[in-house]
């Protein structure tokens, strides 16, 4: 399985070997910079032995829920995003039972999560709005002339008539409320769906690819930002002392570090150079990061790269996120080279071993260092291996969390 909030950030879960009905029991931390834009993006695979995967199923979970309703100084129509209920309430596991769609090939697993655009969603809103306007002022007219024909029976009723017309005009504005309330319903006939978590997106159980069981938790934090983080930092000098804001604070390397500070680790795996694989095979290489982390509390964590198929140098650009990250962690580094079906036939190893990807070196890397200079590219050369190195950005960002939340 495969999760992923920010483009190319994704995490992948451990493959279950033989089984229709897997029980992962993993824990993944992910990072959401924007809850409207971003979602989360769930892919199910079917691991081969070959270098593709079967896609089986899709899934995608969003931070927010769509409306529409009627901007009160313009009047007009807008597509408007709540936050979804687990997300109202941070530091809570929610479960969600989500049914997968069909994946039927990668990008076919795509179109099946592609929405609905705002523009086409307004287009058929203001149609159902006005045709709705229309029924309501129809039903105005209708009211008003009863309640005048009544009022000439009764004779001297004006008063009467004046109260019908005023319960009238009261229920035809109830009826307006109420077919907002069906938009929804209206707009997905119309082709149009309104997203949201409240009611997952409905799968006909005949046509749905399984259904995954999953527990979610929305940790907000604050992310500092720092004057190298933005292309101008405004100084406080001269006329521009008279600005109201400040510049933000400058990255200052941090000599006491704190083993249990929590923060968010980036790593981009750039690239390696002169892997050195077996003499009898090429080299098939793909990186590995892995979490120590000295709290307890907090499971260690592995993210990989993609393989790069027969190249000793690759560029492997693999981005990663590590949240509720400890100063005292430690990261290890490994390049493996991954075992294909021809060296599995060639081996003369008859044991199990044969199958396992093959070690080409490791680095270790105290997150300590990142902590004290904010960031860190560097070369590093492997550890127990002829030859090689690779290439990484590692960013350290310090997470204040609430403690309310107990975090």
């Amino acid at each position: 399985m495969h999760f992923e909030t920010r483009e190319g950030r994704g995490q992948r879960g451990r493959t279950e070997r033989g089984t229709q009905a897997p029980v992962w029991d993993q824990e993944l931390f992910l990072v959401v910079d924007d809850l409207v834009a971003q979602s989360l993006k769930v892919r199910v695979w079917d691991e081969d032995p070959g270098p593709s995967d079967d896609l089986m199923g899709v899934a995608e979970i969003f931070f927010t829920e769509e409306t529409i309703a009627r901007d009160p100084l313009t009047g007009e129509l807008a597509v408007t995003y709540e936050p979804a209920a687990w997300v109202a309430n941070p530091g809570r596991e929610v479960a969600l039972t989500v049914p997968l769609r069909p994946g039927g090939g990668f990008f076919a697993g795509m179109a099946a999560m592609a929405r609905t655009d705002n523009k086409t969603i307004l287009k058929v809103a203001k149609a159902l709005d006005e045709a709705q306007s229309r029924a309501a002022a129809k039903a105005v007219d209708q009211a008003t002339a009863m309640a005048e024909k009544l009022a000439k029976k009764q004779g001297d009723g004006k008063a009467l008539a004046a109260m019908e017309a005023e319960g009238a005009s009261r229920a035809a504005q109830q009826a307006r409320a109420d077919a907002y309330r069906l938009a929804a319903a209206a707009l997905k006939a119309n082709g149009a769906e309104l997203r949201g978590n409240g009611a997952m997106d409905p799968v006909d159980p005949r046509d749905a690819a399984g259904t995954l069981y999953m527990t979610v938790c929305f940790l907000p934090f604050v992310k500092p930002a720092y004057d190298d983080d933005v292309e101008t930092a405004p100084v406080k000098e001269g006329l521009s002392a008279l600005l109201p804001f400040d510049a933000p604070p400058a990255r200052e390397i941090v000599t006491s570090v704190s083993d249990f500070q929590k923060g968010i680790l980036s790593v981009t795996v750039i690239g390696g150079k002169k892997l050195a694989g077996q003499a009898s095979s090429s080299v098939d290489p793909y990186c590995e990061v892995a979490l120590a982390d000295c709290d307890a509390a907090r499971p260690d964590e592995k993210q990989r790269t993609r393989t790069c198929m027969n190249d000793d140098s690759p560029r492997w650009n693999g981005k990663m996120d590590f949240v509720c990250v400890s100063a005292g962690s430690y990261l290890t580094v490994t390049v493996y080279n991954k075992t294909s079906l021809v060296d599995m036939v060639l081996s003369t190893n008859l044991s199990a071993g044969r199958f396992k990807d093959k070690v080409l070196g490791r680095v270790q890397i105290p997150v300590r260092d990142v902590v004290r200079n904010g960031t860190l590219k560097d070369t590093w050369a492997l550890q127990e291996a002829e030859s090689g190195t690779v290439e990484m950005r590692i960013e350290w960002r310090d997470a204040f969390m609430d403690r309310d939340l107990g975090t």
